[in-house]
């Protein structure tokens, strides 16, 4: 069985954990966890969700113009440099 160890560290399961696998190998996949929110510009929920954004997070999380899973292991350097590992 294979498990997301930041899951597991969050659980306090860190101790289950019997090997990490190999980044170079199994490649993460960018964007899992990401959610998506549309909502009118005008809006209440719109005034909700402005302060929680990060412009950050959301390059690395769309990749940029990398296409491919090498963005999984992206990270980011004083702006706007973004360098892919």
């Amino acid at each position: 069985m294979v498990l997301a160890a930041a899951g597991l560290h969050r659980l306090g399961l860190s101790d289950q954990i019997s090997q990490y696998l190999d980044p170079t190998v199994y490649p993460p996949s960018p964007g899992q966890g990401a959610l998506g929110i549309q909502v009118r510009a005008d809006s209440e929920a719109a005034e909700l969700l402005a302060g929680i954004g990060d412009v950050t997070v959301d390059s690395a999380v769309r990749g940029g113009s990398l296409p491919g899973p090498e963005v999984g292991n992206a990270g980011t350097q004083p702006r706007p440099t973004l360098t892919v590992c």
